[in-house]
């Protein structure tokens, strides 16, 4: 999927229609939507700010987390800190997500407006039901 083909969905499906919110933004929602493999598309704008925030990993790439505390892998007693950038596109990679680049210019020219908070957002591998609050219950 193009960026701007992303974002149109990503757009669309920050709306909630019937029931549904078919996409998700911020590394909270992005890590859970990660661990439950959920992600679809992930979308990365290159100067999102939150590219760089910190997040954990242990040796399972598709098992990321907010917390130190939340890596529970067995065996794997030292989680790593990393970029959630880098820990949800490693994610991405093992559940075959796609992972288009999105550009303010994408974005219709709206001063980012309409670009996925922080630089990351998502659109799930299939419809989120869980009511208007987004792919793991923000929003």
């Amino acid at each position: 999927m193009r960026g701007e083909t992303a974002m149109e969905r990503f757009r669309a499906g920050r709306m909630p229609s019937g029931g549904r919110v078919e996409a998700a933004e911020g590394v909270p929602a992005l890590v859970d939507a990660a661990r439950e493999h959920r992600i679809g598309s992930l979308l990365i704008r290159p100067d999102g700010p939150d590219l760089h925030r910190e997040v954990w990993v242990g040796t399972e790439p598709d098992q990321p987390a907010v917390r130190r505390t939340a890596v529970q892998y067995p065996g794997d007693s030292r989680p790593s800190p990393a970029r959630a950038d880098d820990a949800l596109i490693r994610s991405a990679a093992v559940t075959g997500a796609e992972v288009p680049t999105v550009s303010p210019s994408a974005d219709g020219g709206t001063n980012g407006g309409d670009i996925p908070v922080g630089g990351l957002g998502a659109l799930p591998r299939r419809p989120y039901e869980g009511g208007t609050n987004g792919m793991n219950g923000m929003n």
